[in-house]
């Protein structure tokens, strides 16, 4: 099979057309293959589920600054279709590699600002049962502000519990996570404090060549996602899927009594 592969690639990449889909900042699901579901803890997603554990409690972002967060199963949706699309401007004109910019911030877009506050309303409406502290986020574009926060409300609560962690037997520690999430902090101070400009025309014209059928199987339209109902999926998804916790009704229900201690 590889043999054949490698062998007529040559012969038939001159009548196959090329794509290029970028996204920026992937996230879990929307519905398929599950609601909620993702299986890494990377970008933004580490930090809303530390904030959602009770550890993160700053982040270096611009609250005015459109954060393209689109959920995976978009993504996937449109990756399934873009090939159809360029063999069908390909047959027409024989046009060249069409790009496809997968992003929310042209027909959907949500602030740093708004993804952090209706977050946190999603974490308190479905607490962790295993939570450290309260959660809540404060955000600053401001370098110098961020590394004040991180030194008071991160480092120093770190050491005070691993300490006391230290003492008691505990073998759990706060400081690597802290380590850990400073590098994802870092990684995304280009996206979360620039603004960043992207042109998703291929990607409305696909979608409206597409029949309703088509649609409704490979949905894909960012225009129609409800941020509330998302984030609440989002961060349902992550108790589950991270922090080891249940959806049923009556963990719920101690999750939310021992949040209000």
């Amino acid at each position: 099979g590889r043999r054949c592969l490698r062998n007529n690639t040559p012969l038939y990449s001159c009548l196959t057309p090329k794509i290029y889909l970028s996204s920026f900042q992937v996230v879990s699901t929307w519905s398929n293959p599950i609601p909620g579901w993702i299986d890494n803890l990377y970008g933004p997603t580490g930090i809303v589920c530390g904030a959602q554990a009770g550890i993160i409690r700053s982040v270096l972002a611009d609250p005015d600054v459109k954060a393209d967060i689109v959920p995976v199963d978009f993504v996937a949706n449109a990756l399934v279709c873009a090939p159809w699309d360029a063999r069908q401007r390909y047959q027409q004109d024989n046009s060249s590699m069409p790009v496809y910019n997968y992003v929310s911030s042209k027909d959907n877009p949500i602030t740093w600002s708004d993804f952090s506050i209706k977050s946190q309303m999603a974490q308190l409406r479905n607490p962790s049962s295993q939570g450290l502290w309260h959660c809540f986020v404060l955000l600053t574009r401001h370098r110098t502000i961020y590394c004040l926060h991180n030194l008071l409300l991160h480092y120093l609560f770190g050491y005070i519990f691993d300490t006391c962690a230290w003492i008691s037997g505990n073998k759990f520690r706060l400081l690597p996570i802290y380590d850990k999430m400073g590098k994802v902090v870092s990684a995304l101070e280009p996206f979360s404090t620039k603004e960043w400009i992207f042109d998703n025309h291929n990607v409305q014209h696909m979608w409206n060549q597409l029949s309703p059928f088509e649609q409704n199987q490979f949905p894909f339209n960012i225009e129609s996602l409800n941020w509330d109902d998302y984030l609440d999926k989002y961060v349902q998804g992550l108790l589950v899927h991270h922090l080891n916790d249940q959806m049923d009704l009556e963990t719920r229900k101690k999750a939310k009594k021992r949040y209000k201690r």
